[in-house]
C-alpha cells in the first residue's frame, strides 16, 4: 500500500525490431518532453527505454517491464509506437502489464496509433487510451482527469472506450 499518493506514470520506449540495423541507445526527445510536462504538474514519472535494456545491457525486455511495473506500481503506462512494425510489441507488452497490475490504465501514442486510433480502441481491450498527434497537452489533462475521476471529454486528441463505445476527442490544442 502506498503512503505517498502521487499519481505515477511509466513511459516505455518500445525496443527496435531485430530486422532494423540502426539501434539508437537514447530515449526519444518526444518521450522526455512528455515526462517533463508530467513532472512539472507533480506527477511521478519513470521512463524505461527498452532499446537500452535489450541492446546495450542484453536484458530480456519482458523481465525489464515486469520488474519496473512491480517496483514502480504505476497508475498509467504509456507506450511509444512509432510505426506499424512496433504495434505487435505494444500489444504483447500491454498484456504483460495488465497481467501484473490489472487496474493499471494503458495508453499508446505515436504515428501508428494516431493513424489507427479507432481500430486500436475498438479491437484491443488492454489498451485504454490512444493519444493522437503531439501528446504533451493530452497526457497532462488525461492524468488530471484520471487522478480526479473526471470525464475525459476535455482531453484533446484522445480516443478511448466508454460504456463499450469508442469515443474520440478530436479537438486539437497546439503545444
Amino acid at each position: 500500500m502506498r503512503v505517498f499518493m502521487s499519481f505515477k506514470v511509466l513511459l516505455i520506449n518500445i525496443d527496435t525490431p531485430e530486422c532494423i540495423d540502426n539501434k539508437e541507445y537514447h530515449v526519444p526527445l518526444s518521450m522526455l518532453s512528455l515526462g517533463t510536462v508530467l513532472r512539472e504538474q507533480g506527477t511521478e514519472v519513470s521512463v524505461l527505454d527498452l532499446n537500452v535494456s535489450k541492446y546495450h545491457y542484453g536484458r530480456d525486455v519482458l523481465t525489464e517491464i515486469t520488474n519496473r511495473v512491480r517496483y514502480f506500481q504505476p497508475d498509467l503506462v504509456g507506450f511509444s509506437c512509432l510505426f506499424a512494425g512496433n504495434f505487435s510489441q505494444v500489444m504483447q507488452y500491454s498484456i504483460t502489464v495488465k497481467s501484473i497490475l490489472p487496474s493499471v490504465k494503458i495508453a499508446t501514442g505515436g504515428m501508428h496509433p494516431t493513424m489507427f486510433h479507432q481500430q486500436i480502441i475498438q479491437n484491443f481491450l488492454p489498451i485504454d487510451f490512444v493519444v493522437s498527434g503531439e501528446g504533451e497537452i493530452a497526457i497532462t489533462k488525461l492524468v488530471k482527469c484520471l487522478e480526479k475521476y473526471e470525464s475525459l471529454e476535455s482531453v484533446p486528441m484522445l480516443t478511448y472506450r466508454y460504456d463499450g463505445k469508442v469515443c474520440e476527442n478530436l479537438h486539437k490544442e497546439i503545444v
